[in-house]
């Protein structure tokens, strides 16, 4: 039987770097020059009550402790991989990174909107907005938002037409302008809608700090050809920061947020379903662009998964690069 490797439950432990240089732009992974020195301390997450998963979040976790068969479910537990690690870095960084105080917060490409709970569980005094231009996803997002958050609520949009009306004082997107085509736009409207000395906080991955084995470097070619011949910007964690210069962002803070990738651990078997799932479910438009059968696709996923979660397959890193720029200017300050 085939399987999908997946992770099993655990803490996250997460190495930071502030102002870490940018990594090599060659797509080939070269982890020893792109990756930060993993050293610094490393925060602990807020405490807040946590929400209870619905019966089919229950289900798709536990698809996610162990190895499955592939199927539909395999992107909606990719996700559920990626919430883990996102929730704990907010958890432990959202105040230091953009303050305690907001008032409005909104949350661009939020999916079926497990993180933008999370936003609404920090800052309950504030009110907290999910966009996605997928109906699906937000009629999910709608069904599982909790009775005891009142200051949450979800709307369908497209975020490269236009965003709610502003001000707000924290726009969070993760993994989301890879895909965007017309970048700079994208930034100009988040500028805009931003309050004085309000915050953006986009998180991307930067795949090129992998592995080095051919298993998951050639895999990785035809995910950043796949997605830059679709109009995205596969190297978007290394172009963002002049872009949000032009958007008039000022000041621009760089964090890297570094983990295992591979089988040793909870946390690398995370990271490595990250990379896997995104290979898996990206394989009809690898098919389509690089003109290889999606059977060779899927055999390279197999082929992935097999060497990765070896016992003694090789390991690496995967590295998200956090920047949170800020919008010029003094905020209002509170009527008397």
């Amino acid at each position: 039987m085939d399987k999908y490797y997946s992770f099993s439950a655990g803490d996250l432990s997460v190495n930071q770097e502030k102002n870490v240089s940018q990594p090599n732009s060659d797509p080939t992974p070269k982890q020893e020059q792109a990756t930060p020195a993993a050293t610094s301390e490393v925060n602990t997450p807020v405490a807040i009550p946590e929400i209870p998963a619905t019966p089919e979040e229950q289900a798709l976790h536990a698809l996610a402790e162990d190895p499955y068969t592939l199927n539909a479910d395999a992107d909606r537990v990719r996700l559920v991989a990626q919430t883990r690690l996102f929730t704990n870095y907010i958890k432990a960084n959202a105040y230091r990174f953009v303050g305690h105080e907001a008032k409005r917060i909104l949350d661009i490409g939020c999916g079926e909107g497990q993180l933008t709970r999370i936003f609404a569980q920090l800052y309950p005094q504030a009110e907290v907005i999910g966009i996605d231009k997928n109906p699906k996803v937000i009629e999910e997002a709608q069904k599982k938002a909790a009775k005891d958050l009142p200051n949450l609520k979800f709307m369908v949009g497209d975020i490269q037409e236009g965003l709610p009306p502003g001000p707000f004082d924290i726009v969070y997107g993760s993994a989301i302008l890879v895909h965007v085509p017309n970048t700079q736009k994208v930034l100009q409207l988040i500028h805009d809608v931003l309050a004085p000395g309000g915050k953006f906080w986009s998180k991307e991955p930067d795949w090129t700090v992998g592995i080095p084995h051919p298993a998951y470097m050639e895999p990785i070619k035809l995910l950043y050809g796949t997605i830059g011949k679709r109009g995205g910007h596969p190297d978007i964690a290394k172009e963002i920061e002049p872009a949000l210069k032009d958007a008039n962002f000022d000041p621009v803070h760089l964090e890297q947020e570094l983990y295992p990738l591979g089988r040793t651990t909870s946390d690398a078997r995370i990271a490595f379903s990250l990379f896997a799932g995104a290979l898996y479910n990206a394989r009809t438009f690898i098919s389509q662009t690089h003109g290889i059968p999606e059977d060779s696709v899927i055999k390279m996923y197999r082929d992935a998964c097999s060497i990765f979660m070896d016992e003694n397959g090789p390991v690496g890193k995967l590295l998200l690069v956090n920047y949170i720029a800020t919008r010029p200017g003094i905020p209002d300050a509170d009527p008397a």
